[in-house]
């Protein structure tokens, strides 16, 4: 007898750490409602890994989109893309954020998928994470948004796989 499985709608994966903690629930739930509210589908799936840029990573690398999200203990939220190195992800949330943060992470995963602006909340927005080259990090907030995301673009664009995805997610 064949068994046949259903195709796999592109998603963004998250991988939280497994914990029934209520800062971390409360994490996922706003992550979740960001990608939900951009229109972007997601799978979850729960990990003993407690560090988010790992979790992140590994979440990218198997997301049809190539899109990722860490959600772990202390370290707090991580969007990472399959593209990248493990240790530069593209954003790093640390444990002093709050709800709008967590949401805006759910946004800007989203985002990224749709290849659209990254939304920032007025709160401490989140910051590129550390790795990236020095003339970002030393310019202006509004510059460094700018050059990370015509670097991101860039190097998304030049992804036949990333655009292969995209379009076929749009299709179905």
């Amino acid at each position: 007898m064949a068994v046949h499985l259903a195709p796999v709608k592109p998603s963004v994966m998250i991988y939280c750490e497994d914990s029934p903690a209520e800062t971390l629930q409360r994490r996922l739930r706003e992550v979740e409602a960001g990608l939900e509210e951009e229109g972007i589908p997601f799978i979850l799936k729960k990990a003993a890994e407690q560090d988010p840029v790992r979790l992140a990573h590994r979440a990218a690398g198997e997301s049809a989109l190539s899109v990722g999200v860490g959600i772990g203990g202390p370290w707090g939220v991580c969007i990472h893309y399959s593209r990248f190195q493990e240790d530069q992800p593209l954003f790093l949330l640390k444990d002093e954020a709050g709800p709008a943060q967590w949401r805006c992470f759910g946004y800007n995963a989203a985002r990224l998928v749709k290849g659209t602006p990254f939304k920032e909340v007025d709160e401490s927005p989140a910051e590129p994470a550390a790795g990236w080259p020095e003339q970002q990090r030393s310019a202006s907030e509004e510059e460094q948004r700018r050059q990370l995301l015509n670097a991101v673009v860039k190097r998304l664009l030049q992804e036949p796989a990333f655009a292969e995805a995209v379009r076929r997610w749009k299709l179905d």
